[in-house]
């Protein structure tokens, strides 16, 4: 059920999280994304809306909150064992940004990073 919801949000990206004419939709799209449940969907076009979600977040300035969506997502990601692993990279274009603007380490966010291979 829950990806049948998650389809038309992703289908809704507009997959450019930097661009201030586009943070009207993602705005929209994050209480979707919260309340739908997506951070914990294995699906990779819902994992990109979350990634872009967070993006956004950021750029739109509020650090704070990126950060916590962010490390939502990845402990929820890392600590799935399905089809799907979390990979340091989807990590660090999660964590980077947010992270470094806080001043925390990623040991300080509790997020073990783990190799892209």
């Amino acid at each position: 059920m829950r990806e049948g919801a998650h389809a038309p949000m992703a289908s809704a990206d507009p997959r450019t999280p930097t661009d201030p004419e586009s943070w009207p939709r993602c705005a929209e799209l994050y209480t979707h994304v919260i309340a739908s449940g997506a951070i914990d969907s294995d699906q990779p076009w819902v994992r990109q809306l979350v990634m872009n979600i967070a993006k956004y977040l950021y750029h739109w300035q509020d650090h704070g909150v990126s950060l916590d969506f962010s490390q939502t997502a990845c402990n929820a990601w890392a600590g799935r064992r399905r089809r799907v692993r979390m990979r340091g990279v989807q990590q660090s274009q999660l964590l980077g940004l947010p992270t470094k603007v806080v001043g925390l380490t990623w040991s300080e966010v509790g997020v073990v990073h783990e190799a892209a291979g």
